[in-house]
């Protein structure tokens, strides 16, 4: 059985010490600034503070209790992506050509019984790429109940294993595979040996303490529901958080303020779909071409968050961030408020697309198919090396059959034109981002999640 004193500490066991929550706010009071207890009665921050000024006493009121700091890994790494995914960078902290990756897809296995060994052929579409670009070991584990997730041979290659990536589905599944079992003991034995745990989506909300978005069934998505009463407990190798995903695509960045409201002392971050951020100890860098919004507690200009950028950091303990020049000017700013030409803000607003950007995917997706790779412009896809991402592409684009749709979804809040693909041979579309330049800004083509549904 699982020794529970070397797991994380549990979402419900650290409610249940924070009986009382504090959240200091900068308040004049006697011409200095002082920390001012949210919570404090007002009649009781009356007369606590005119005694204070009368005495002359600079200290903290301790009425209640400061909300803990949150944690990650001491020794080991989490990188932890909103929706795209991170797989070279992912490939890369674990060690390149010498990593031994394990792949864990089951948040996306919607068949209960299904088996993914290592041997297994139709498990293989992850390993394979990653054997394609790095050569690097792979190996694949999947149960879908506690008792395969605690056999020794279940285990096995967690044991020597120097990165472990969980692939986007439902959060829900993971859960009821994976808690209270020996695999998040071996987990944590991972990150000991500077190890990196890595995941999109729901591979990245199970990271967290508390489990967001837990339920079962489309009612997940309502804002009433989004901590499930019966599954809201996460893995918590990043302690006293909430992690939210797909922000950007979900318009749905404010819902956190829900999860705070009744869990003041919770970490609250919502990550853009092509966005990471990378948790090393008490240190959170973001990396990406999105944000990373930040619930703290704090009130930030009339709104309850602040965002992060690119090459920002949080001290996830002091809940200090570092932000770099570039990114200050735009942190009070909504995308639409920032510098654009008039006829950008124009189209946004109206949400009337580019008259030829649908040709020009069109045509991009031809020279994938047809490996005439150096003639599709390229803008960073996720933080990819670009000829490796193309290659990448051209290997997806050409197995997955022929065109059967181009639609578009929206103008982004940056002035993309975003669009859905469908292709003969997989289940759901690719979502194509073509920047307001001509350039493919981003592609959500869930390489891994898309080649094992092929080969199933």
């Amino acid at each position: 059985m699982i020794d529970e004193s070397e797991l994380p500490p549990s979402a419900s066991e650290r409610v249940k010490m924070q009986t009382t929550y504090f959240w200091p706010q900068m308040s004049k009071v006697c011409g200095k600034e002082r920390d001012v207890p949210l919570k404090m009665r007002a009649a009781q921050a009356v007369q606590i503070f005119a005694i204070l000024c009368i005495v002359g006493i600079n200290f903290l009121i301790p009425l209640a209790a400061k909300a803990e700091p949150s944690h990650g890994p001491e020794k080991g790494y989490l990188l932890l992506n909103g929706g795209v995914g991170d797989p070279y960078r992912f490939i890369a902290m674990a060690g390149g050509s010498k990593a031994h990756i394990v792949y864990i897809p089951t948040a996306d296995v919607a068949k209960p019984g299904v088996v993914m060994s290592p041997d297994a052929p139709a498990s293989q579409g992850f390993c394979r790429i990653v054997s394609h670009v790095t050569g690097a070991q792979c190996t694949v584990l999947h149960a879908d109940n506690p008792n395969i997730a605690n056999s020794e041979a279940f285990l096995a290659p967690l044991k020597d294993a120097t990165g472990v990536w969980f692939t986007g589905g439902e959060p829900w599944r993971l859960a009821d595979a994976y808690l209270g079992t020996n695999l998040l003991t071996d987990l944590a034995k991972v990150l000991d040996r500077g190890g990196v745990i890595g995941g999109n989506s729901a591979g990245a909300m199970i990271q967290a303490s508390l489990l967001i978005r837990g339920g079962k069934g489309k009612d997940k998505f309502d804002r009433a529901n989004i901590i499930a009463p019966e599954r809201h407990t996460g893995f918590g190798f990043f302690t006293n958080t909430a992690i939210d995903v797909h922000v950007d695509g979900t318009r749905r960045e404010d819902e956190l303020a829900d999860v705070l409201r009744d869990r003041p002392g919770i970490l609250g971050l919502g990550i853009d779909n092509a966005t990471s951020i990378i948790v090393h100890g008490d240190t959170l860098t973001v990396s990406g071409e999105g944000r990373v919004a930040v619930w703290d507690g704090a009130n930030h200009n009339g709104r309850g968050h602040y965002h992060l950028r690119n090459g920002d950091t949080l001290d996830t303990a002091s809940r200090v961030a570092t932000i770099l020049p570039q990114n200050s000017s735009q942190n009070d700013q909504k995308p639409e408020e920032m510098a654009v030409s008039k006829d950008l803000a124009l189209r946004i607003k109206d949400q009337v697309r580019m008259p030829d950007s649908e040709a020009k995917l069109r045509r991009y997706i031809a020279e994938l198919q047809n490996a005439r790779l150096d003639t599709v412009p390229m803008d960073g896809v996720s933080n990819l090396p670009n000829k490796q991402q193309l290659a990448l592409l051209h290997l997806n684009a050409s197995a997955f059959g022929a065109l059967q749709s181009v639609s578009f979804i929206e103008v982004s809040r940056e002035g993309a034109d975003v669009y859905d693909i469908k292709f003969a041979n997989i289940r759901e579309p690719w979502r194509v981002r073509i920047a307001p330049d001509g350039k493919v800004q981003g592609v959500d083509y869930r390489t891994f999640r898309r080649i094992t549904e092929l080969l199933h």
